[in-house]
Order: structure tokens, then C-alpha cells, then sequence
């Protein structure tokens, strides 16, 4: 399921094929559903690891080399103040690295709402089939035999006994107590 709902496989990178079941993949909808909240506006750090390092032509330093592709692209500097070794961090908040896998804060009560659609559906889907399968005695197997769809109803012939409880000699003697 992981690798239909893009967080493992985003859809830019998957095949045709593979594109139509991240949009019908429910789980696609509970995990963006759940992670934007989770990300929404918190702040982001960057690991030692995680910084693009370059070092700015001699004079300048990271500060005002990098500002103006800072102020287009985002991000920020981690040591505006020195003359090499420039840390630049693509980010600044969390949800801005999870919106390459479509998950943004304003498609979280659309995606909450597609979840709780799912969820109903197939509770409503599993009574269907309880009932259909269990209280109408139906099967799989009685669904493809065609033969029956067509045949003729089934027609008693015979009255039906209406004296079955009518009273009859005897009966004020079952279950009379004994007198002793």
C-alpha cells in the first residue's frame, strides 16, 4: 500500500499505470490527511549533512553572495557571516519538504473528508454483504448460474392446512397436573 500512495513512490517518478492507482489508492488520502497537520508551519533545521556547501567569490561573504537567490528560491543561510564554506539550506518550514509527495496543508480536510468517505463505504459495503451473502443465503456461485435467473417460480399446488391448530378430542387432557 506504501508504494501507491506516494509517500515512498511519488507519482512524477512512477509509471503509467502505477499514476492512475496513487489517485485511487485510499491510502494516499489518509496519509496526506494525517501528515499535514503534522507538519503545518513548524519550523525546519537542517542536519550538518543536509546543507549545500559552496563557497562565495573572494570579498564576499555567505550573507550577500547568497542573498538574492535566497530571497527567489527559500531557504536560508546558516553562516551568513563567513567568507567560505557557505551552508545553505533549501527549507524553512516541514511542509515545504513534504509537498513534493502532494501533501499540502490545504487539501487536509478534502483528503480527511475522502478518508471518513472510504471508511463508510465499506462498512456499508460489509453489512451489504452479510446480509446478502449470510440473511438472504445467496452465493457467489448462485450469482453466475444463469439458467436460474430464468426459470419459472416455483408453484405449490396442494391447499395449505389451516387446522393445523384448530382444537381436537383429547387436547384439555395434555399437561393436566394430576390430582392425588
Amino acid at each position: 500500500m506504501l508504494l501507491f500512495c506516494g509517500i515512498l513512490n511519488p507519482k512524477k517518478y512512477s509509471p503509467g499505470f502505477w499514476k492512475f492507482m496513487f489517485v485511487v489508492s485510499p491510502f494516499t488520502y489518509f496519509v496526506q490527511a494525517f501528515a499535514a497537520p503534522i507538519v503545518h508551519d513548524r519550523e525546519l533545521r537542517c542536519e550538518p549533512d543536509e546543507f549545500f556547501i559552496m563557497d562565495p567569490p573572494s570579498g564576499e561573504n555567505c550573507g550577500s553572495y547568497l542573498k538574492p537567490f535566497v530571497g527567489t528560491s527559500g531557504g536560508y543561510i546558516d553562516n551568513p557571516e563567513a567568507e567560505s564554506q557557505c551552508l545553505y539550506c533549501p527549507y524553512t518550514k516541514q511542509g515545504q519538504v513534504v509537498e513534493q509527495f502532494k501533501i499540502k496543508w490545504g487539501y487536509h480536510w478534502r483528503d480527511f473528508g475522502i478518508a471518513w468517505i472510504y471508511i463508510i463505504f465499506n462498512v456499508f459495503a460489509m453489512m451489504f454483504g452479510y446480509w446478502f451473502f449470510r440473511v438472504q443465503k445467496c452465493s457467489i456461485g448462485s450469482l453466475f448460474n444463469v439458467k436460474k435467473w430464468f426459470a419459472k417460480k416455483h408453484v405449490d399446488r396442494h391447499e395449505k392446512d389451516n387446522t393445523i391448530f384448530a382444537p381436537k378430542a383429547g387436547d384439555d387432557q395434555i399437561l393436566v397436573p394430576r390430582k392425588e
